[in-house]
């Protein structure tokens, strides 16, 4: 009978905590979570985005979406402004603060993919992201996570 610790959920929830709580921690250092990088990414995809597009883009409530945005407003890296096609409407910009800072996070996550990688040649490399895209599509299909896309647009 196999160990459980030799599964592969087992390994991915361990490997995807410990990358988690490092990628935490550094941008914690820039005064973030996460979750505030999250943000940062949809509303600078989006150009701008009101709160409730926000929140449907990443799958939270919208009270939780302004909880981020009051947040990230504090430190300056987005405003609340009103939609110019509908002044009813306000929706989210990012500030050049909030560019600096999501250029920061991403260069967070870019140093720990290095440093996570170190041991992999690039065609090892390139194997693992196809096969991490194959266990997304297998998690799709069994409802867990929606079927799309892990990576951006290249």
């Amino acid at each position: 009978m196999t160990d459980f610790r030799d599964t592969l959920g087992f390994r991915l929830v361990q490997l995807g905590r410990a990358a988690g709580n490092e990628y935490t921690a550094r941008v914690e250092k820039l005064g973030l979570r996460p979750q505030h990088v999250r943000l940062l990414t949809v509303v600078q995809g989006a150009g701008h985005a009101s709160q409730a597009e926000v929140a449907g883009e990443l799958g939270v409530t919208p009270s939780f979406v302004v909880g981020l945005a009051d947040d990230l407003e504090r430190l300056g890296a987005l405003n609340r402004e009103r939609d110019p096609r509908d002044r009813r409407r306000q929706v989210l910009v990012l500030t050049a603060a909030g560019k600096r800072l999501l250029r920061d996070a991403t260069r967070a996550a870019t140093e720990l993919d290095r440093e996570l990688a170190r041991e992999l040649t690039p065609g090892a490399l390139t194997e693992l992201r196809e096969s991490l895209d194959a266990v997304r599509v297998s998690l799709a299909r069994l409802g867990h996570i929606a079927d799309v896309e892990m990576t951006a647009d290249r």
